[in-house]
């Protein structure tokens, strides 16, 4: 289901199993899973020694929830210079959860309703352009989170830059300022 409706049941989300090692995508393009299926997101990686890479690639028109990458379990994944594109103010970017340990650098993560939720899991986050979102990263009191050179900025009142842990903004090269997109 390509068409953008969502009207009818896409395609189930690319899926990592348990002690999946040596994954590597990149530069591709993904759009509109995990609609109608038992697992949301357009990748969701799960299970102890499961490592997950995903570089330069495109991933958009996600669902609602854990619509982008949904990592858990234990799971290993890393983020690198990939574009994050929401349609309708829909979804969750980047989940980790339960475990699992995200790396994420040099991202562009737009329109999300959560850029980067972390619930019970660890993320470190590297100059990542985080923009038009509900909150940017969220963060559950069991998470670790680390942050360096991001920034965070949307122009919608909203839940803010930051839940569940302090504000960054001037903190570590992180700022707020609007990235001007034409």
């Amino acid at each position: 289901n390509d068409d953008g409706t969502f009207d009818v049941p896409g395609w189930g989300p690319i899926v990592f199993h348990p002690g999946s090692t040596g994954n590597i995508l990149d530069h591709v393009e993904l759009r509109h899973a995990g609609h109608g299926t038992s697992q949301s997101g357009l990748v969701n990686i799960s299970g102890a020694g499961t490592q997950v890479s995903i570089r330069n690639s495109l991933l958009r028109e996600y669902m609602f929830g854990p619509g982008g990458i949904v990592a858990r379990e234990g799971a290993s994944v890393e983020v690198v210079s990939s574009i994050f594109a929401a349609s309708a103010f829909q979804g969750t970017a980047l989940r980790v959860e339960t475990g699992a340990v995200l790396t994420a650098a040099n991202n562009t993560i737009d329109g999300a309703i959560f850029g980067i939720d972390v619930s019970a899991a660890t993320a470190v986050l590297t100059n990542n352009l985080i923009t038009n979102y509900y909150v940017g990263v969220q963060a559950d009191e069991t998470a670790v989170v680390t942050l360096s050179h991001n920034n965070l900025f949307t122009s919608y009142s909203n839940g803010g830059a930051y839940q569940g842990l302090p504000d960054q903004t001037g903190l570590d090269g992180n700022v707020s300022a609007d990235p001007l997109y034409f």
